[in-house]
């Protein structure tokens, strides 16, 4: 299907995707539908891409009016859909721009297409199942940094925000001197905004939103002693093994969080407390 693609201009093409220049919305729409998630076995679909927001749609919409819509992406994988027996195209990023320029046309705008040609990017993944469109979704939104909004519960999100607020301004409080403004900090220095997202990550990945405050500070705490001591290990041993300049570092601080890529990686929490919930 992906070799028969009429709504755009194939800019460049690779083994496993191509890449298109929207030129022709009506085409787009008729041949690229939304993709719903990874059906289950009761027949229903399991809630990976979040609900439709009017209102960031009528937001899309007018931009696409005014002419101040930056270049936007598609994402859309070619799905071999086993009841109709046949490939489907469904965008798995990008539906509020999908339904934005829906309702362009269905407002009769049919007559300004110098307003949307060539300013849609679609990236067009050849041979997908759900399972692998699924991955890709969580993996693209791991790296775009707006994990709060892939939540339909509200409260949910409020109290994630308020958990990760929360442990950033305790880690900032801790460890103030080692802040740094850089995407890519020097260890053990970190990043405020990588940080946030870490620990909403963190946080929703391991269903934590109802835990206390306290609860999840000795998570932080309990984890920066447990890599104090095994840096302490590794570098007391017979040979007078030296301290990189980063380890030096974190002893003087005594902050070992940053050390790592990851730190919540090394975070521990018992069967036990998942279980019990904390208000």
């Amino acid at each position: 299907m992906a070799d028969s693609i009429d709504f755009g201009t194939c800019v460049h093409a690779f083994n496993n995707y191509s890449i298109y220049l929207l030129d022709d919305i009506h085409k787009f729409l008729k041949s690229v539908k939304i993709w719903k998630g990874l059906r289950t076995k009761n027949g229903k679909y399991s809630v990976d891409n979040r609900e439709v927001d009017d209102n960031k749609v009528n937001e899309i919409y007018e931009c696409i009016l005014n002419n101040t819509l930056s270049p936007s992406i598609f994402q859309i994988s070619e799905i071999y859909d086993t009841k109709e027996r046949q490939f489907t195209l469904r965008c798995w990023e990008g539906q509020h721009r999908w339904y934005a320029l829906k309702k362009y046309l269905r407002d009769g705008h049919t007559n300004r297409r110098y307003n949307i040609t060539h300013l849609f990017v679609c990236f067009v993944y050849k041979n997908e199942t759900d399972e692998t469109v699924r991955t890709k979704f969580r993996n693209y939104n791991k790296i775009t940094p707006v994990p709060i909004d892939y939540d339909d519960n509200l409260e949910l999100k409020i109290r994630r925000i308020e958990l990760t607020k929360y442990l950033v301004d305790y880690i900032k409080s801790m460890y103030p001197a080692l802040q740094s403004t850089s995407d890519r900090p020097r260890k053990p220095n970190y990043n405020i905004d990588n940080l946030t997202f870490t620990l909403n990550n963190f946080i929703k990945d391991n269903e934590l939103e109802y835990k206390t405050f306290a609860y999840m500070k000795d998570l932080i705490s309990n984890t920066n002693l447990k890599l104090k001591d095994f840096y302490q290990n590794e570098y007391n041993t017979e040979g007078g093994k030296s301290k990189p300049v980063s380890v030096k570092k974190a002893f003087d601080y005594n902050c070992f969080l940053f050390l790592l890529d990851d730190f919540t990686n090394q975070i521990t929490i018992s069967d036990e407390s998942r279980i019990v919930v904390e208000v």
